[in-house]
Formats: C-alpha cells, structure tokens, sequence
C-alpha cells in the first residue's frame, strides 16, 4: 500500500512540480492551496505525512499547522515545512511547532524526496 502526502501550497506550479515528483515515486498525493482546504484534507485523507508551506491567503502554514496538532487524528502527524522563509528564526519556529524538517525553497526536488523517504519510506 503505497504512503499518502497532502501537499499544501498557495503556488500551483510548486503543487504540481511536488505532484509530479511524488507520483512518479510511487507516492498517492493530495494536494490543498490553503489552510482550510488543508485542514479538511487532513481529516478527510489521513496523509502519512504533510508538506506545508507557511505564506498562504488566509491561514498562514503555523496556524493550519496548530490546528493540525490540536486535532486528535493529526496530532502526530509528520509535517515537513517547504517555504521561502529562509531565516534561522523560522527554522527555529518550525521546529518549536514539532516539525520534522523545515526546507527552504527554492527546493531541489532530490532533496525533498530524500526526506519524505527517511521520515516515512516507500
């Protein structure tokens, strides 16, 4: 049975990039453009592992992240940031939140999928 990821991203090109790599690596994906529609994703699909940007329309990656954890069906859920935030400071908020990894983009799609396959497999 193959490993799911939801992919949260409010940039489609970056969606679908993350998309193709993940298919094509045997991944079923899941993909949500904000924090809502990543919330409901979550609940709905119980992803193996999330991928989330922080800047988003709406609710930015931190708050969809906390909800994420506040639910109890999620709460251990492993979540990878991916965001432009590049600074120390963010890297330090990413992982106070409980993330598994904070990776900053541009990404190098070799990179990201390296990561996804240590924290979960496949």
């Amino acid at each position: 049975m193959s490993k799911k990821l939801l992919l949260v991203d409010d940039e489609n090109r970056i969606l679908q990039l993350e998309k193709v790599l993940f298919t094509k690596n045997g991944y079923d994906v899941v993909t949500a453009s904000d924090g809502d529609g990543a919330l409901k994703a979550a609940v709905a699909e119980r992803p193996d592992l999330v991928v989330l940007d922080i800047e988003m329309p709406g609710k930015d990656g931190y708050a969809t992240l906390m909800e994420m954890r506040g639910h109890e069906a999620l709460k251990n859920t492993p979540v990878i940031i991916m965001s432009g935030l590049t600074e120390d400071v963010y890297h330090g908020i990413s992982g106070s939140l409980g993330t598994v990894a904070h990776i900053n983009k541009p990404f190098a799609p070799d990179v990201l999928l390296a990561k996804v396959r240590e924290i979960i497999g496949e």
